[in-house]
Formats: C-alpha cells, sequence, structure tokens
C-alpha cells in the first residue's frame, strides 16, 4: 500500500505512524524466541523489525527537521522584531528626556544655521545635561527684552546643543567654516576684479559715475534693502545735483552757506518727478514706477542724502557718502 510522502504528513499524523512503529517494535521484542523459530517467522520478524526501526528513524528525523524550522523562524521573528522594541524604548525615553518640552521648542524656533541638515537625537544627551540645558533655557526665556544673557550660558547652551546634535563643538566649527568661506568668497572676487579689463575714464561735465559697490548693493540686497529703482533715484538725484537742474515737480536749487541746496515747497508729501519721467502704475506696458518719497528715504538712510523739513519746504543737499565718493573716494563701505 502505498504511503504518503512524510512532507505532506501533519505533526500529528508523524506522530501517530512513530508510535504506531515503536509499538510495533515492542510487540516483536516481547515474542518468545521458540514461538518464533516453530512458525517459521524468523525471516518475516526480522524484516518487520527492520521496517519498523527504518520507520522510527525517518520520522524522528522529519520532527527534528520541522522543530528545528520552527526555532529558526522563532530566531528569525525575535531578532526582526528586537529592533522594533529598541526603537520603540527610544521614542520612549526621547520623549520623556527633560529637552523633549521647552527646549526643544526653544532651539526650533531659533533657528539656528549651524543646525541645517543635522538631527537632534535626545539619547545622545544624558539627562542630568537634558536637565542643564532646560535649566539654560528657562534663564534665557526669563530675560528682559534686549538684555544679554550669560556669555557662559550661551557658551554651554551651544556644547549641550552641540552634542545633542552630534558634535559638541558644531557651533564652533561651522561658525569657522563660514568665515573661512566668506573670506574665500572675498578673494575670489577680489581675483575676478583684477582679471577685469582695465578701462579708461571719461568724466563729461554734468555727467555721473556711480561706483561699482552701488552695484554690489544690488548684487547682494536681501528684502528690498537696495533696489534698481532706489538706484534709479540715485542717480537722478546726483545728475539733479551735477547739473542743477530739478527733475522735481517745482523743485529749485539755490546755495546756502556755500552748499547746493534742492528745495522742494510743501515738503516730502509734495514729492514728484516731472510728468513723463517716472513710470504709471495703471500701464503694464512701462518698465515700472520709482515710490519717489520711499526712494528718498532709502538714499538718505545710506548717506546719500540729507534731507530736511523746514516748515512746509523740503530741502535736500548732498549726504557725506555721495560727497566723498563725488571726491573721488570710492572706497567708503556700503551700508545698505
Amino acid at each position: 500500500m502505498p504511503t504518503e510522502p512524510l512532507e505532506e504528513l501533519s505533526d500529528r499524523e508523524l506522530q501517530q505512524r512513530l508510535n504506531r512503529a515503536e509499538k510495533r517494535v515492542r510487540e516483536i521484542q516481547a515474542s518468545p524466541a521458540a514461538e518464533v523459530r516453530q512458525a517459521g517467522k524468523i525471516e518475516a520478524t526480522l524484516k518487520a523489525m527492520d521496517a519498523s526501526i527504518a520507520t522510527i528513524t525517518e520520522t524522528q528525523a522529519e520532527l527534528s527537521r520541522r522543530a528545528s524550522v520552527e526555532k529558526n523562524a522563532a530566531i528569525r521573528d525575535a531578532m526582526e522584531t528586537a529592533p522594533r522594541f529598541r526603537e520603540m524604548e527610544k521614542r520612549r525615553d526621547r520623549k520623556q528626556h527633560p529637552v523633549s518640552g521647552a527646549p526643544f521648542n526653544y532651539v526650533r524656533k531659533r533657528a539656528h544655521p549651524e543646525l541645517a541638515s543635522v538631527s537632534l537625537d535626545a539619547t545622545r544627551l544624558t539627562r542630568e545635561e537634558g536637565e542643564e540645558l532646560a535649566a539654560i533655557v528657562k534663564r534665557f526665556r526669563e530675560l528682559f527684552a534686549g538684555a544679554e544673557p550669560d556669555p557662559a550660558d550661551v557658551t554651554r547652551y551651544e556644547e549641550l546643543v552641540g552634542q545633542w546634535a552630534g558634535d559638541v563643538n558644531l557651533f564652533k566649527n561651522r561658525r569657522r567654516e563660514a568665515e573661512m568661506e566668506a573670506r574665500m568668497a572675498e578673494i575670489r572676487e577680489e581675483e575676478r576684479l583684477e582679471a577685469l579689463p582695465k578701462r579708461p575714464v571719461y568724466a563729461e561735465t554734468g555727467s555721473v559715475t556711480l561706483p561699482r559697490f552701488a552695484f554690489s548693493w544690488l548684487a547682494e540686497s536681501r528684502d528690498q534693502a537696495w533696489t534698481v529703482a532706489d538706484t534709479g533715484m540715485l542717480f537722478a538725484v546726483l545728475g539733479m545735483f551735477e547739473n542743477r537742474q530739478s527733475l522735481f515737480a517745482n523743485g529749485t536749487f539755490s546755495e546756502e552757506d556755500g552748499e547746493l541746496v534742492l528745495t522742494v515747497p510743501g515738503g516730502i508729501s509734495e514729492v514728484r518727478l516731472l510728468p513723463g519721467r517716472n513710470g504709471n502704475a495703471v500701464d503694464s506696458t512701462g518698465s515700472g514706477v520709482v515710490r519717489e518719497r520711499e526712494a528718498l528715504r532709502t538714499l538718505a538712510a545710506n548717506g546719500w542724502i540729507d534731507a530736511q523739513v523746514e516748515g512746509t519746504t523740503l530741502k535736500i543737499r548732498l549726504g557725506e557718502h555721495a560727497k566723498k565718493v563725488r571726491a573721488g573716494k570710492e572706497e567708503v563701505e556700503a551700508t545698505a
């Protein structure tokens, strides 16, 4: 009678097969030798014994194999599960760590550029270090507006936050790298300018020449600190003084104590460029509009002009910055 492959039997069926074979062996061993010889069953008995022993051996081997597979599977599951448990434990520790509350929110709001592209892991700090950082942050928050924190607190804060990010010297290293990169950028720019072709300077009466740093202001401007409109107004105002011709409606030039003064009746609110000299705010075909009053305030803030209101009259003089540039001292530092 054909039998099923052992691999297709269930564990229960294998155990039953093993039990039957072991029972058969016990029965053969218990049979009296005389009866076996008299009945002429010696050969058949030996074959039955061998078959039963073979059945026991192969069945036990299959059961052992299955037990080994189950054991290996359990080990594999444990190995796969352990990292998840360890990560869960880390997350729990992070949530319970002293830096998980106020210190984390404080650091996040400060948006330190030194922390760009790094991750904060609370497990890098001991609880004592976390409590120390929390105490420093608390002192920072209790400072009055404009008050300077204790330098020792700042140094320790940066060390602890750096360690939180994986490098106790992170702030020092990042600042040093930024300084070196800024210096290298300056050197590269100096080399680039030095390589530019030199040109002769032709100055016609009434002409205006802006120094190179006026362009640098445009190239480096952020948040509209210095715009194309401001540059255009600068050129226009300096041109007015060089040519003693006002482009502002009702504006006139005169001398006061030997100094040229542009006078505009009505004050700053009446400062308007002559018709056709400025763009139209509602005409989309033009190149744009300069807001005269705002542009003049920017020029005044950067030392190009000195604007004073006397009564109802606005008086504009050249500022210290413009005077130095006009005198050929173009090394004046930009302040835009």
